[in-house]
C-alpha cells in the first residue's frame, strides 16, 4: 500500500508537501512541475487517502488501556461525569481495537 512518504521520496518533495498538493491546500505554493510529478506518480501508485487510517489494521490482544478507578463500579457509573468519561474511553479503544482493562480500584482493600 503506497503511502505519502513513498511518493515523496520518489518525487523528490517532503511528505509535507505531498500531503499539501494531494489535499489541494490553497495557501501552498510549489512549482507546477512539482505538483505535477506528486500527482502523477500518486495516480501511477493507485494512492488513495481514503485507505490511510490510523491505528492497528487488526486486533491485538497485547494492545490495551488500563482504567484504574477510583472508586467502586456502583458510585461511579452512577455519576454522569464519570459514565460519560467510561462510555468515551470505551469507544476510543473500540475505534483503535484497543481493550480496556479494570485491573483493580484504589479503594480495593488488597491494593493499599
Amino acid at each position: 500500500m503506497t503511502s505519502i512518504r513513498d511518493i515523496a521520496k520518489i518525487t523528490g518533495v517532503s511528505p509535507a508537501s505531498v500531503s499539501r498538493i494531494l489535499n489541494n491546500d490553497p495557501t501552498f505554493h510549489i512549482n507546477e512541475a512539482a505538483r505535477g510529478r506528486v500527482i502523477e506518480i500518486s495516480r501511477k501508485l493507485n494512492y488513495n487517502k481514503a485507505n490511510k487510517k490510523r491505528g492497528p489494521k487488526q486486533p491485538d490482544s497485547s494492545l490495551s488501556v488500563t482504567l484504574v478507578m477510583r472508586s467502586g463500579n456502583m458510585r461511579e457509573f452512577n455519576t454522569p461525569y464519570f459514565l460519560n468519561m467510561h462510555k468515551g474511553i470505551d469507544e476510543e479503544a473500540k475505534k483503535w481495537h484497543l481493550r480496556v482493562e479494570q485491573p483493580f480500584k484504589l479503594d480495593d482493600p488488597d491494593k493499599n
